[in-house]
């Protein structure tokens, strides 16, 4: 009896045990409960939407679609249509269009999203006006499910497929920001190598061109995620509309050294006077790649005379043949074993390797029609001017990564006008000789060509 007594006693106890069990329940925070919760919730906010790949159909759902286009078949299945609507030739036919209002109401997740796949491969400004674009924007506005791309796509409909989407997309998610079309088409669950993105990344490019000397960022972003982009592989067309615009830019001389050292180390681009590379700028514009090889010509001259002769020029050979800078065709510098040890980290002078030698280095200046070839030992050498052929029979490709003898260099044979020590009036010698193969400075009414 004593026992049971106590044991009600205890249960007269328990509302106010509770209560202060709850109010202590109360006060916890949220994560000590689930320790774990607030970082599975950042995480999962974090993830883009998922972008589905795109798939060929089998050749059977093609002839579906060819048979109801030849009246042969009533309808096409649902799992034919599908994979159809990743077709983008299928999707752009507006019969394609007629077919989806005629027979599709609510269109399932992965139709839609092949829709805007296909809509995406062959954009342009005309497209939002076609009646497939207004059918897939219907079906956008009214989802309801739970798919995170289409979820996102519905927030902004006039992006994903409206006449401005590729301007849109390239403000609001590449320049807003500054991010890589690669981490924007991501987070939209877009497929990144389309004319759609194409379209994009040219607008962002064009508006970093436009601000190039207004914000460091701008450079960085322009040269680091945009000129470096994966996507130009597949279509370069805007690439080199950007290396024109960008070498021809009236104030280029304040991202000189960024452009030049990345177009050198461009996969896409790289030196347009080495044999590897010239295919690769078939498409560039010719004063853009004239302007860049007069860069490139400027900095042999200067490596040649500055930094492997250090500044020990005293027949003023350097000044002489910078007049000259906007005729050269293509230059390089040779160096000798020993003097290339000390040149072996530099990555944007090409030069080539000079043997039998006691001289430090040759520097060759091709003007098309004649080479003129110059030594380090200025003191006992010449200039020696090769025509074409005779140049060419000597030394094949100039470029070679092989040593070059110097005896094909200094060849003795040439006649002696071609072969002009550096003494007395030793410049106005080789004027008249490359003037003689049209290499003029002047024009013979006195004034500068």
């Amino acid at each position: 009896m004593f026992e049971l007594q106590v044991t009600l006693n205890e249960l007269k106890g328990l509302p106010r045990l509770f209560d202060n069990f709850t109010r202590q329940l109360a006060l916890k925070a949220d994560e000590e409960y689930f320790p774990n919760i607030r970082q599975l919730i950042v995480e999962i906010d974090s993830r883009s939407p998922e972008i589905v790949a795109p798939k060929s159909p089998r050749p059977e759902y093609r002839l579906q679609w060819d048979s109801y286009r030849q009246g042969k078949r009533a309808g096409i299945d649902k799992v034919a249509l599908k994979w159809l609507c990743w077709e983008s030739d299928i999707v752009h036919d507006p019969e394609f269009a007629k077919y989806l209002y005629r027979h599709i109401d609510a269109a399932r997740v992965r139709v839609v999203k092949g829709l805007v796949w296909s809509l995406h491969q062959k954009w342009s400004k005309q497209l939002p006006k076609k009646e497939i674009t207004e059918y897939t924007a219907k079906q956008l506005a009214s989802y309801s499910g739970t798919d995170r791309a289409l979820l996102k796509w519905k927030t902004d409909i006039v992006t994903i497929i409206g006449e401005n989407g590729p301007t849109n997309f390239a403000k609001n998610n590449l320049l807003k920001e500054l991010k890589s079309p690669k981490v924007a088409s991501k987070e939209w669950a877009i497929y990144e190598f389309s004319e759609y993105i194409y379209s994009a990344v040219a607008y962002a490019i064009n508006i970093c061109i436009e601000k190039i000397n207004s914000y460091k960022d701008i450079v960085d972003y322009l040269f680091k995620d945009l000129f470096t982009w994966s996507g130009w592989e597949s279509d370069r067309a805007v690439l080199d509309d950007s290396v024109k615009k960008l070498l021809l830019h009236p104030e280029v001389s304040q991202i000189k050294d960024r452009l030049k050292t990345s177009i050198l180390n461009h996969p896409l681009l790289g030196d347009p006077r080495l044999p590897a590379n010239r295919n690769k700028w078939v498409g560039a514009e010719s004063s853009a790649v004239r302007q860049f090889i007069i860069w490139l010509s400027k900095d042999d001259i200067h490596f040649f005379f500055d930094h492997v002769l250090k500044g020990q020029d005293p027949h003023g050979r350097m000044p002489f043949w910078l007049k000259y800078l906007d005729k050269i065709v293509c230059s390089r510098s040779l160096l000798s074993a020993n003097t290339a040890v000390q040149f072996k980290r530099n990555i944007d002078i090409n030069f080539g390797l000079l043997s039998n030698t006691q001289n430090r280095a040759a520097f060759i200046l091709d003007f098309g029609k004649i080479v003129a070839v110059e030594f380090s030992d200025a003191g006992k050498g010449c200039v020696y001017l090769f025509q074409r052929d005779e140049f060419d029979k000597s030394i094949p490709d100039m470029w070679t990564s092989n040593f070059i003898p110097e005896y094909f260099l200094k060849n003795q044979d040439l006649p002696s006008e071609c072969r002009v020590r550096h003494t007395g009036y030793w410049e106005s010698k080789v004027e008249n000789v490359l003037a003689s193969y049209g290499i003029r400075l002047f024009s013979s009414y006195g004034f500068r060509l």
